[in-house]
């Protein structure tokens, strides 16, 4: 019950006469979530209460011809202090309909797109792999299903590049 209540004072003390000025979007393993956390360290940059909102690239939100941006703006906190209000869903760039949705929502706002040479990716992806796999990943079998690639479960793990 604490966590309804407060949830609820959150929602009645939040002032929602703002917009969104910029977006993060990139590549997996690209930095976004490294910038996202820098830009979380100035004191008037305001972000999003977590990383990844998910709105624009929601399609359940703009069934609508006129989507309830109050559900966006749930998802942010800003204070007087804060001169600039953004979010980081890397996503957004690879959405079909998230670029045409950001401008309808505000045409001002600005995107930062977050990139990084693909070949750079993978070596950091297939470390991660190995790592997580705790010494399994070197198995021989993960290649040879298919005809000698990586096997099609695997293989979504890289179906950014």
């Amino acid at each position: 019950m604490p966590f309804i209540k407060n949830k609820i004072k959150n929602i009645l003390g939040k002032k929602f006469d703002f917009q969104i000025g910029f977006i993060i979007c990139g590549t997996q393993k690209g930095g976004t979530t490294a910038l996202d956390r820098y830009l979380r360290m100035h004191p008037e940059i305001c972000m999003a209460d977590k990383k990844e909102v998910h709105f624009f690239d929601n399609d359940k939100f703009f069934i609508n011809q006129k989507p309830d941006y109050l559900k966006y703006h749930l998802n942010f906190s800003p204070r007087d202090r804060h001169k600039i209000i953004g979010e980081a869903t890397p996503i957004y760039m690879y959405w079909k309909n998230s670029i045409k949705r950001m401008h309808n929502y505000n045409p001002d706002m600005k995107l930062i797109a977050v990139l990084r040479n693909p070949m750079d990716i993978v070596v950091t992806v297939y470390e991660k792999m190995k790592a997580n796999a705790k010494g399994n990943f070197t198995n021989p079998a993960l290649f040879t299903e298919n005809g000698g690639h990586i096997s099609l479960k695997h293989r979504k793990q890289f179906d950014f590049i």
